[in-house]
């Protein structure tokens, strides 16, 4: 054997492994690459329907909160309109709750209305605390007892509604904080 025919086997050798590692390295690469695609494919559909779900959720929120919203401004037009303002010189507390305790009818009519509207849009706190002030409207409508009882309790209620408003403002605000 001479080193001619030594080279040339190597050679041939050579060439034919070279040549399988060529098809081997060929084969793989196209497997490969179109496993690598598979799997890009298969996580941009995962990402786009877990966008499409967070947009969805994104929606409701803001249907959800818009509710919320309508609610707490109309709790506050409640509170205005059950507030008497200043209707005459000298006017004091007692006046004011006196005033309000003359309206408890319409008052109890309001705060139904109102819960009929917005209770799905509301806290159990907040609905319950307007079930009260309904119930303690419609005593006082057909209260019997002592007059001064009567105007404190229009008192208190005035009180009671602003203060559930503020609270309803309140935790408005710090949902849309976070």
């Amino acid at each position: 054997m001479t080193i001619t025919d030594i080279l040339q086997f190597s050679g041939i050798l050579l060439g034919s492994l070279g040549g399988g590692s060529v098809v081997v390295f060929g084969l793989s690469s196209y497997l490969g690459k179109r496993w690598a695609d598979r799997m890009i494919e298969r996580f941009k559909s995962q990402l786009q329907e877990g966008l499409e779900s967070h947009k969805v959720g994104l929606r409701k929120s803001e249907f959800l909160f818009q509710k919320e919203y309508e609610a707490v401004s109309a709790l506050w037009t409640l509170a205005r309109a059950i507030h008497p303002g200043h209707t005459r010189n000298g006017m004091d507390w007692e006046d004011a709750g006196g005033d309000v305790a003359m309206n408890f009818g319409w008052i109890e009519g309001k705060i139904d209305d109102y819960l009929r509207h917005h209770s799905a849009s509301i806290s159990d706190e907040f609905r319950k605390e307007l079930n009260d002030l309904r119930h303690i409207a419609g005593q006082g409508k057909v209260f019997d007892g002592e007059p001064t009882e009567l105007w404190e309790s229009g008192g208190d209620l005035l009180l009671r509604v602003e203060k559930v408003a503020q609270n309803a403002t309140d935790a408005l605000r710090i949902q849309t904080r976070s």
